[in-house]
């Protein structure tokens, strides 16, 4: 009977040490780390089904390669119309895509966690394991276009399956290759793009389709693709089922209407393809060939085919939006001469930017059409300010500026920007360039400005003091940033010890440009400049900017002589901070042993403790980091 039960004990130990370790390695599988080094290129977001019956959505993936893909771990992150975003799906582990393979994820499966919706704007993004990096994204609004929904059973999908641009169509696939929507006994060669406008007030471009049939035409699916002047391709258009032109008639698609999810230029290359459903091209035109490089069509104009519908492409003065084209009467060409950017302010308080220009020539010149063109510090250009029916008397100043909601985009005073004048056609009337007439990382202070020096004549230059719609003013000689811009800018820690530093901390609430701020050591009878700090350098609020010897200055700092640190004005007329290391006799003699404290003896740094606002002590040495808690309190 006892070895029965020892037998039992023996069995029951087993089967409980199994039941353990089975536990254990369960538990170590949910702990593995999600997969880090596996290549997610050609997995895409490929239809996104937000309303089949019965009160199903869903969201498929595909793979586009010849190999199998491990999505473990990957997720599905949703963000509404309201911009909320949340993750909707993450993808069980040990969950493969075979090669050209689909993977659907639904509401109706209890997978999603959240619906889609068929109607209002969504972003769909399937990102990594790590939850931040994209590897596809689907954006609505950008994809198919602003209120442009799906009907139920249809889907947004991309055509050509996998690769394709997003579109609208009718029947989804789940899980199957997407396949456009047929239009059985349609003929789209009956189409033509008939006229293209860049720029028609207020602000509007587009594009004009005709039907040269003697029939009604139903044009759902069709798609119209843009070429930039880089060569970028993107979908800016694809129309609703049941989009219909009459026959001999006329569909304007444009921009103000929401219909055009870009706009078109009408004075850079661009390219414009009207194609069928299934992506086969029906008509294009291409500034470039079509009209001529360099070419563009005024304000009001177009560039349209003459004769309506069958002829080439050429400018139109008038454009004839729906109607039949005409060349129309070529305006009166202006004469610009003696217009000129004279003054430029990126910051004028409380926060207004404005574009000053000036007519030098002896008759008044209208300004209608002519354009502020900006390129920011990115290279990105943009019309910022188009003239109204409006003149420019002679001697006459006039600013366009922010705060009167004329300029539609901001100036920096501190990073690169580009300002243009010019004509409806492209051409430069005038052009201002921070890099090439100021310089790199120069800069203007609040209430100061670009202007040119002499007024209207002269180079650009940068002033403090901008002269808004007035006669522009050098600076006084030795002129500088008044005191009180620099407030909040102070001296932090002095090291000097081995590595020698000077460390500036700004406690104020505005980023402080620092563009000649001097660093002077040991006062003037036989002190030195330490530092004068580079044109472009600028602190952030509760940032620490450290300046080091060997690196950026080649005089020293000693620990064991007294020393006199002042940050200084550009002029080195104003004391913005002071540090103090009397000499051992409490008197102001400087570089001489043995100082009052000495850094030295103890490897020790002066700081304030804390940071920017406190007392200055002997404290650990702390370089770009907070300062600590000092020992011995520094006092002068």
């Amino acid at each position: 009977m006892k070895k029965q039960f020892f037998k039992f004990q023996q069995i029951f130990f087993i089967a409980l040490l199994g039941v353990f370790m089975f536990v254990s390695c369960s538990s170590d599988d949910d702990d593995d780390p999600p997969p880090t080094d596996i290549n997610y290129s050609g997995l895409v977001l490929n239809e996104i089904c937000g309303l089949q019956s019965p009160d199903d959505d869903w969201i498929e993936i595909f793979n586009t390669t010849d190999k199998t893909i491990d999505i473990s771990s990957v997720q599905i992150i949703k963000a509404d119309k309201d911009g909320n975003k949340k993750s909707i799906y993450t993808v069980p582990k040990g969950t493969s895509i075979a090669a050209k393979g689909y993977k659907v994820i639904a509401t109706s499966t209890k997978e999603l966690s959240d619906g889609i919706s068929n109607t209002d704007q969504m972003i769909i993004t399937l990102v990594k394991p790590d939850g931040s990096t994209s590897i596809d994204k689907f954006d609505r609004d950008t994809n198919i276009g602003k209120d442009l929904g799906h009907a139920s059973g249809g889907s947004y999908a991309r055509i050509p399956n996998g690769t394709g641009n997003w579109s609208i169509v009718i029947a989804s696939t789940r899980g199957a290759a997407n396949k456009a929507d047929e239009q059985p006994g349609i003929d789209y060669t009956v189409l033509v793009l008939n006229e293209i406008c860049g720029l028609q007030e207020p602000d509007d471009d587009w594009i004009e389709i005709y039907n040269k049939s003697e029939e009604d035409i139903n044009i759902g699916g069709v798609q119209i693709k843009k070429t930039d002047e880089n060569g970028e391709v993107v979908s800016i258009y694809t129309a609703p089922d049941g989009t219909m032109i009459s026959a001999k008639g006329y569909r304007v698609l444009a921009t103000l209407s929401g219909e055009l999810t870009a706009g078109i230029s009408n004075s850079k290359q661009v390219g414009i393809a009207l194609l069928t459903p299934d992506g086969d091209e029906v008509d294009v035109f291409n500034r470039d060939t079509d009209i001529g490089v360099d070419a563009a069509h005024y304000l009001g104009g177009s560039y349209a085919r003459l004769p309506n519908e069958s002829g080439d492409w050429d400018i139109s003065y008038e454009a004839t939006r729906s109607e039949e084209n005409k060349k129309g009467r070529a305006p009166q060409l202006t004469d610009y001469a003696g217009i000129i950017l004279n003054e430029i302010c990126g910051q004028q308080e409380p926060d207004d930017d404005w574009v000053e220009i000036y007519n030098s020539s002896s008759s008044s010149i209208n300004l209608k059409g002519v354009q502020i063109i900006k390129t920011d510090e990115e290279g990105k250009e943009k019309s910022i300010f188009t003239f109204p029916d409006a003149s420019i008397a002679p001697g006459e100043y006039k600013v366009i500026a922010t705060l009167t909601e004329e300029l539609t985009s901001g100036i920096s005073n501190q990073k690169q920007v580009g300002i243009a004048l010019a004509i409806v056609t492209g051409e430069i009337i005038d052009s201002f360039d921070r890099d090439g007439n100021i310089g790199q990382n120069a800069w203007h202070i609040p209430n100061g400005s670009y202007a040119r020096i002499p007024n209207i004549t002269g180079d650009w230059t940068s002033v403090m003091d901008y002269t808004r719609g007035t006669e522009n003013k050098a600076d006084p000689s030795g002129a500088s940033p008044s005191l009180d811009y620099y407030k909040g800018l102070v001296l932090n820690e002095i090291n000097g010890n081995s590595t020698k530093f000077v460390e500036l901390y700004n406690k104020g609430t505005e980023t402080i440009n620092l563009s000649k701020v001097i660093i002077h050591k040991n006062g003037t009878a036989a002190g030195s400049t330490l530092y004068t700090i580079p044109e472009g350098t600028t602190i952030a609020p509760g940032a620490i900017k450290t300046f080091v010897s060997g690196v950026d200055f080649t005089g020293g700092i000693s620990a064991k002589r007294s020393l006199l640190i002042q940050l200084l004005t550009p002029n080195g007329k104003g004391e913005i901070d002071v540090f103090k290391n009397l000499k051992s006799d409490n008197t102001e003699e400087w570089d001489v042993e043995p100082p009052k404290y000495n850094g030295e003896t103890s490897g020790y740094s002066y700081g304030r403790s804390p940071d920017g606002t406190g007392d200055w002590y002997m404290m650990p040495i702390t370089q770009d980091a907070a300062n600590v808690s000092g020992s011995t309190k520094i006092t002068w």
